[in-house]
């Protein structure tokens, strides 16, 4: 994980003169602009509250992950870098160990450094957990299937290996940042674990890479130590073909030094990651976007693409490393969304406000469409504004400006839609405010959308989709009202149609990009839907 030594933080000057406000009302003009009607906020509309607190044990905290129950209450499970596994249970505020696993540290660096939970999580109790294990020369990191018993601690014999990568017992960079998409793929972020041009450019190695992969369900002859058996497929669309010489098909982003961070955009389905840059490179930290496969430059091209090795050109460049069995001339390198001068890059998630939640704590519509990202050793806070395609960055603001975040390695927004922060100590450097965070809305911008209804026969099947502006009516009999609503309930306009219908709202929303109602009226009953509108 190397995360940088001797960063030169953001002076107290340059963070307070950044204010919420301002940022804010900034970065609503570049990205969704919801038609929430509320004023601008402010530092004041939001707390910070300690969720796992220091005297609760918590030791190297790595990466959190989240499981809501129908009460709302909202449980949070975490690796530590040297072997635990917790829970806190938000029913009882207990911080509990759930598992201590075995594990190696070749270089300092390894250990247990990456935790997500089953798709399934509810019913089958799995979860995934990324670690380094072996001796010199069966190094590896690994990510493996747990199951929790009855007594909600992981059963240690429910091990299976999924998938094993080697690595260099005496390098650094580790990764091990996952997530789940909704057709079940598991991506998993590996770091290059070694010095050169052996992992990131090599398109037949593993590391330095983001993977995707799809696990499957357990088999009687799998061997669940070993992972010996057929323990996932890779699904199509990855950066290589399957069975493409000097390839490796898992392969989804190549070129990447440290990717330690993931995060994954609800609505347009992108990810995002934080890659801790090379030291002393200049401005070649990054906070990276993509919605599809790619290379991104690394060890010849950073940040910006800024050159820092090699022969080619970032149109084309070429991996001449004689101890790689990879391809020579790899994809084109793509730029950084945001890159900076060396530190060491965190991304947060591109926050989604859900008009449904009924939780009290989520942050408000203002936030629709924001990138957040931080960094380890500064500790600030930013929201990215993106184009309309969501390829670009157009604005990025300081915000939360009176909070103090202590080496910040884990963003994300929960189930309840707060912004949760982990905050590291150990190895890397003290930390004050060691434990998680939790940054809740306490305004009264709460907009929400009504419940899905659809009473009649003549609804009970009515579908309404978008397509950027146009809206699509489906499956509804006979002839209806169309009334198009903002997240406050007001209605923007009513069109009249019968049956399968699309409708062109490009006159009526005009560059006002966002989740929109679409209510459909027909005899009496009413069919209420949430729709995106707009390029996004």
């Amino acid at each position: 994980m190397r995360l940088h030594n001797g960063a030169a933080p953001l002076t107290n000057t340059s963070i307070k003169t950044l204010i919420l406000s301002a940022g804010l009302a900034m970065a609503g003009a570049a990205h969704a602009q919801l038609n929430h009607g509320c004023p601008a906020v402010a530092n004041t509309d939001f707390k910070l509250t300690t969720v796992v607190a220091r005297s609760a044990g918590i030791d190297e905290p790595i990466k959190m992950t989240f499981d809501m129950d129908a009460q709302g209450n909202v449980d949070i499970y975490w690796v530590e870098r040297l072997g635990k596994v917790k829970k806190y249970a938000a029913a009882t505020k207990a911080v509990t160990t759930i598992a201590t696993l075995n594990y190696a540290v070749g270089d300092y660096e390894g250990g247990v450094t990456g935790i997500a939970l089953d798709p399934s999580f509810k019913t089958n109790r799995m979860m995934y957990i990324y670690y380094s294990m072996g001796k010199e020369g069966a190094y590896h990191f690994r990510v493996s299937r747990f199951q929790l018993n009855s007594a909600n601690v992981i059963d240690m014999a429910s091990e299976r290996v999924i998938i094993q990568i080697p690595a260099s017992y005496s390098r650094m960079h580790t990764g091990g940042a996952m997530l789940f998409d909704e057709q079940a793929n598991l991506y998993i972020t590996t770091g290059e674990n070694q010095s050169g041009e052996e992992g990131p450019p090599n398109t037949n190695d593993l590391r330095g890479k983001i993977l995707r992969i799809h696990p499957i369900p357990f088999a009687a002859t799998d061997n669940p130590v070993t992972g010996l058996g057929t323990t996932y497929t890779v699904p199509d669309g990855n950066l290589f073909p399957k069975g493409m010489e000097k390839t490796r098909p898992e392969i989804y982003v190549m070129g990447t030094r440290n990717p330690y961070s993931l995060t994954m955009d609800p609505v347009r389905k992108v990810i995002t990651w934080g890659d801790i840059g090379p030291d002393g490179k200049g401005v070649t930290e990054e906070h990276n976007l993509t919605g599809k496969p790619g290379n991104f430059g690394y060890p010849y091209f950073a940040g910006n693409n800024i050159l820092l090795a090699g022969t080619g050109t970032a149109a084309a460049p070429v991996n001449n490393n004689t101890k790689g069995a990879g391809l020579v001339n790899l994809p084109p390198a793509q730029p950084a969304i945001n890159s900076y001068i060396q530190e060491a890059a965190i991304t947060g998630p591109i926050y989604r406000y859900d008009g449904h939640s009924k939780s009290t704590v989520k942050l408000p519509p203002h936030f629709d469409g924001a990138w957040f990202v931080t960094d380890f050793q500064t500790g600030y806070m930013d929201t990215i504004s993106l184009n309309k395609e969501g390829t670009a960055k157009t604005a990025q603001n300081r915000i939360f400006s009176t909070m103090h975040f202590d080496r910040p390695i884990d963003l994300q927004v929960g189930p309840d839609g707060a912004l949760y922060i982990m905050n590291y100590a150990g190895w890397f450097g003290p930390a004050t405010t060691t434990g998680i965070q939790r940054i809740e809305y306490s305004g009264t911008c709460r907009p929400e959308l009504a419940t899905a209804l659809a009473e009649a026969p003549s609804l009970a099947k009515a579908l309404v989709t978008s397509r950027g502006s146009i809206l699509d009516v489906a499956g509804a009999n006979g002839a209806y009202a169309l009334e198009i609503g903002d997240l406050q309930g007001r209605t923007l306009a009513e069109y009249h149609g019968s049956g399968d219908r699309s409708f062109d709202l490009t006159g009526l929303i005009g560059n006002r990009t966002g989740l929109y109602t679409a209510k459909l009226v027909s005899g009496g009953a009413t069919s209420m839907h949430r729709v995106l509108l707009g390029a996004r």
